[in-house]
């Protein structure tokens, strides 16, 4: 029976060493998998503060030019205002002149 022992011997080591093979294996690649994870959540992060100064910039732009076109409005309001204003005072002078 020895040579069964022997045998059953070579065996279990054999299937220890591949095991061993297998768990190196495994943590190596978890090894690769964790810091691609990590690389990602990098640029997911990079990503999402560069959207997010992107849509502050955009509101910035948006918002001066709100500003802008409520500004030119207010002064073509006072410019018509103005021209009319000095269209009736013609008008009475050319009317008191006449």
């Amino acid at each position: 029976m020895e040579g069964g022992d022997d045998f059953f011997k070579k065996r279990l080591e054999k299937d220890l060493a591949e095991l061993k093979k297998m768990i190196d294996s495994h943590f190596v690649q978890r090894q690769k998998d964790e810091e691609e994870l990590a690389s990602l959540e990098k640029k997911i992060a990079e990503r999402k503060e560069m959207r997010e100064q992107q849509n502050a910039e955009r509101a910035r732009k948006n918002q001066e030019r709100r500003e802008r076109e409520l500004r030119e409005k207010e002064a073509k309001a006072w410019a018509h205002k103005f021209l009319i204003i000095n269209v009736k005072k013609f008008e009475i002078s050319f009317i008191w002149y006449n």
